[in-house]
This record gives structure tokens, sequence and C-alpha cells, in this order.
């Protein structure tokens, strides 16, 4: 029996939940006909997958990769368009907050390195402080890029327009 969310990890969760037609693509992919209901479309494709030759099972790969080629092209413009705005807006509004960000996130950090916390205290520093992390890290990824893989992914984005 194939565990559709193991299979296809990306594509598994927006077909379970049928978002942006992902049931009806997946349906298609291996030669069955949607009807517009998604409950027993989600039947027919569970019971479809289990004997599922392996050209079908090969168009479900493909479909699964092509998803997520778009979710990334889709991640890709969506940061690319925030960056062409702030170059186009010459507004300092995002630089500040990042810039607040980053100082908070090392202050807050330095606090609870060089400080003695109240026991009552720490755990609201810690849920901050995971917060603060998480904003920095979107910061430096706005600004600097997420990685190297993103760059490969990007140029691979490039080359397919």
């Amino acid at each position: 029996m194939i565990n559709i969310m193991k299979f296809l990890p990306v594509l598994g969760k927006a077909i379970q939940g049928d978002v942006g037609g992902a049931l009806s693509e997946g349906m298609q992919a291996i030669g069955l006909k949607p009807s517009g209901d998604s409950d027993k479309d989600k039947i027919k494709f569970d019971k479809a997958i289990e004997s599922a030759t392996p050209e079908q099972l090969k168009a479900l790969k493909k479909l699964e990769y092509d998803f997520e080629i778009q979710m990334e092209k889709m991640a890709s413009d969506d940061r690319d368009s925030a960056r062409k705005r702030h170059l186009t807006m010459k507004d300092s509004t995002p630089a500040i907050i990042g810039i607040s960000l980053v100082f908070g996130f090392f202050a807050l950090l330095a606090t609870l390195i060089f400080t003695e916390i109240p026991i009552h205290n720490q755990q609201i520093l810690n849920i901050m402080l995971g917060s603060l992390g998480t904003m920095t890290t979107a910061v430096v990824t706005y600004y600097f890029g997420s990685s190297n893989g993103s760059s490969k992914k990007d140029e691979m984005l490039r080359s397919i327009k």
C-alpha cells in the first residue's frame, strides 16, 4: 500500500487539502476523471494509488517535481518583487525594521547570557528569543538570500523561463 504523503511529500499535502486543484491534476495524471466532488475524488484517488502502475507513479512523481518548481518559482518571484519594491520606493522602513530586529535579537541574547533572569521571566524571554531569531533569519534571507541551494534553484528557474 502506497502512503501518498511519503511518496509525494509536497504534492501529497496539496492533494489531501485540494490546494489549487492539485487533486484534479493528480487524478488526471493517473488517468482518472475528476467528478468535482473533492471528498469522493479523494477516496477514488486513494483507491487508484493502491493499484497504480509504475507509469502512473512516474507521472505523479513528475507532477510533484513540476509542482515543487512552481512553488519555488512563486516564492522566488515573491522575494524578487519585495526587493524590487524596496529599490523602487527607496523606502527605508524595511531597513530600519531589519536593523531593529537584528539588534533586538542580539541585545536579548546578550541579556540572557550576561544577566541573571528571574525564573518566572525565563520562559517568556526564551519565547521572545525564538521569535526574534526567526525574524532575524527572515531579515538576513531578505537582504542576502537564503542559501547556496536557493541560488542554485533560482538559476534553474531562470533557465526554465
